[in-house]
């Protein structure tokens, strides 16, 4: 991981988000005290508790599948990659190893969220609008965002806090879309950011690898 503008813009981006849901779960607790406000936001409030039911165990399977792949990582490199994986020092296989589970979150993140687009109605509907196929798409990311903010604070001095606090807005963000039915159809769309996450990782894969004067590093680029 490498701090860079666009993980502080991604932090920015999602601060303003996390204002509005403040605000639009301000409306949500009035309604439930029985105040009256439009038709839409009381429909879109009326049943944010049972969606809780919906996403919660989505985001700590999430979690907890993440934790599993990344304590699973070291054994498949030895197996594969074992002169290359044995060259990195402490800190680097620490490194490689929360990579490859970033690389398996932004590939499946690409690809549910180009899905789901694709098929769900309520992606082309309001800010109220939810599905539960949208929702259990940024659950996961949302579970794999919780566990980068646990590995990230037990390796800050590796991180430091511009990746802790990364790991924090994308992780409340996507959850509280997932629940507060604000924007979901937007969480899902902010996940095409994850497009790029590959290059990265690849780019420093193939250094680690000693592959960086090769073909596929300035293809790559």
């Amino acid at each position: 991981k490498t701090w860079k503008p666009s993980s502080a813009a991604s932090i920015a981006a999602a601060a303003v988000w996390l204002a509005s849901l403040w605000r639009h779960a301000e409306a949500g607790r009035m309604v439930t005290l029985g105040r009256k406000l439009s038709p839409t936001t009381n429909a879109a409030f009326e049943y944010w508790p049972e969606r809780m039911w919906v996403s919660v165990p989505v985001v700590l399977g999430a979690a907890f599948a993440f934790q599993m792949l990344y304590k699973l990582v070291p054994f498949g490199s030895r197996l594969l990659l074992r002169e290359e994986y044995a060259a990195l020092d402490k800190q680097q296989k620490i490194d490689w190893d929360v990579r490859v589970v970033a690389l398996v979150h932004a590939i499946m993140a690409i690809m549910l969220a180009y899905y789901v687009q694709l098929v769900e109605p309520a992606m082309r509907s309001g800010l109220y609008a939810y599905s539960v196929q949208a929702a259990q798409v940024v659950s996961v990311s949302a579970g794999y965002f919780l566990w980068d903010l646990f590995v990230t604070l037990r390796h800050l001095k590796l991180y430091g806090f511009g990746i802790l606090g990364h790991a924090f807005f994308c992780f409340s963000l996507y959850a509280s879309s997932s629940v507060v039915p604000f924007a979901l159809r937007h969480a899902v769309q902010f996940l095409m950011f994850e497009l790029s996450t590959p290059f990265v990782h690849f780019n420093w894969f193939l250094q680690r690898l000693g592959l960086g004067k090769s073909p596929l590093i300035k293809a790559n680029d």
